[in-house]
This record gives structure tokens, sequence and C-alpha cells, in this order.
């Protein structure tokens, strides 16, 4: 445990975690895209699957079948999260892959910060 007398220090290196493990992020979604250049989507096949089905829906396509052509498993979700993946879908795959994991890191970060009475170690400790 970090003394109790430097908050401030317990402050800072919070914000260096949580820098070190938001840039952890952007690095493992380029490596798990690069590692995946014949393009086979094996590494990060949840996001194509998310990605893919707002096209399915637009097309009034079945959403809950197998499309082993294009994907590697099934997609679970809501029509209502097909269509929030609509953005996504314009993007190009490195684009929309980092932007996803980013949302994803914002979202578990800021709930990290906003866990109520938890001081800054148990924050640093959570993460």
């Amino acid at each position: 445990m970090l003394p109790d007398h430097e908050p401030r220090n317990r402050d800072r290196l919070e914000r260096i975690l949580f820098g070190f493990v938001l840039l952890l992020t952007l690095g493992l979604t380029y490596q798990k895209y690069a590692l995946d250049i014949p393009r086979e989507f094996h590494h990060f096949n949840n996001y194509v699957i998310f990605r893919n089905s707002f096209a399915h829906l637009m097309q009034g396509q079945n959403l809950y079948i197998l499309y082993p052509e294009i994907q590697h498993d099934l997609y679970k979700y809501s029509p209502t999260f097909a269509l929030l993946m609509a953005p996504f879908a314009w993007m190009p795959v490195l684009v929309g892959l980092l932007l996803w994991n980013l949302i994803n890191y914002t979202v578990l970060a800021l709930g990290i910060r906003k866990i109520p009475a938890a001081d800054a170690t148990q924050r640093i400790l959570f993460l």
C-alpha cells in the first residue's frame, strides 16, 4: 500500500496508470489487427460480428444465423445494438476497432474513477 501522507503522489500515479492502460489498449488493438493482415479476423471476431450486424440489419437479413464467409460466430444481441453499430460499419476496420476499444476502455476507466468511497490506492489496485 502507498503511504497515507502522499495523496498527491497517489493521484499522480493513478493518472499515469490510467494513461498507461489507455496506451496499452491502443497498442494491443493494433497488434490484434496486425495479426490478421490476411484479413481472417480471428483475433477480433466479436468486433467483426458487431460491425457486420448493421449491414445484415439494413439488408433485411437474419441477424442470428452463421455467415461463415465473413465471421466465425453468431450474433447474439438485439437489433437495436446492430443499429447502434452503424458508425463502425462505415469506418475502416482499424479505425473502428481502435475507436470501439477506446470507448470500452473509457467506460471502464470512468466507472473505476466513480466508485463511491474508493480512494486513489483502491482505484489503482482495481485497475
